[in-house]
């Protein structure tokens, strides 16, 4: 998206948790529990199909495990 002449990123919810996890170590570790804390109430409301397809963009095993582990 263009916003005054500036290329924004918008993501959805998915892609995000994809993020967060990517840039977990790039990150306050108090952010990013608080990030996967608010995740975790709103993991029935996630696209599993739609997560899958954004990591296998990635380090597929890595980022779903961490999903597995740390949102479920």
């Amino acid at each position: 998206m263009k916003i005054e002449d500036t290329e924004v990123n918008i993501y959805d919810k998915e892609r995000m948790l994809i993020e967060l996890i990517r840039y977990k170590s790039k990150m306050p570790y108090e952010l990013y529990k608080e990030v996967l804390n608010n995740y975790r109430k709103i993991k029935d409301k996630l696209n599993f199909i739609k997560l899958y397809k954004y990591a296998q963009n990635f380090n597929n095993s890595y980022i779903m495990k961490t999903i597995e582990t740390e949102v479920m």
